[in-house]
């Protein structure tokens, strides 16, 4: 996910909709009361949506997941297989998957050998308990 897909959800006033779990799906199979009072979903007809989701939602969750979806490569697009999630649940799996660049972890591991520099006003105790195992 690059940073214009990001940028192209906030100007869309859909940023909320990854930031934050706005929609819950639910499993019809567990739905105790009428089933008639829940949203269901439209990709998958298994679910339904939590009592109280407007269509708006929805429609917003479902803008937000394809412009996700559609800001990824092939490969990762068969892998995250969106049907069923919520463009939230989307947004985790793609953060918890993707590893950093290397260019980014030389700059990470050379910023935390710069900090390791010991300052002589500081205790020398304290200092060295920092980087104890």
């Amino acid at each position: 996910m690059e940073e214009k897909d990001f940028i192209s959800l906030t100007i869309n006033k859909l940023a909320k909709y990854v930031l934050t779990p706005i929609l819950k799906k639910l499993r019809k199979k567990d739905i105790r009361d009428d089933i008639s009072n829940y949203i269901e979903d439209q990709f998958d007809d298994s679910f339904v949506y939590e009592k109280g989701t407007t269509i708006d939602d929805i429609t917003n969750d479902i803008t937000a997941k394809w412009i996700i979806i559609n800001g990824l490569g092939d490969q990762t697009q068969k892998l995250i297989d969106g049907s069923e999630k919520t463009a939230y649940q989307i947004w985790k799996i793609i953060q918890a998957s993707f590893t950093k660049s290397n260019a980014r972890l030389k700059i990470e591991i050379q910023q935390k050998l710069d900090n390791m520099k010991y300052n002589i006003n500081l205790d020398i105790n304290i200092f060295m308990a920092n980087y104890r195992i």
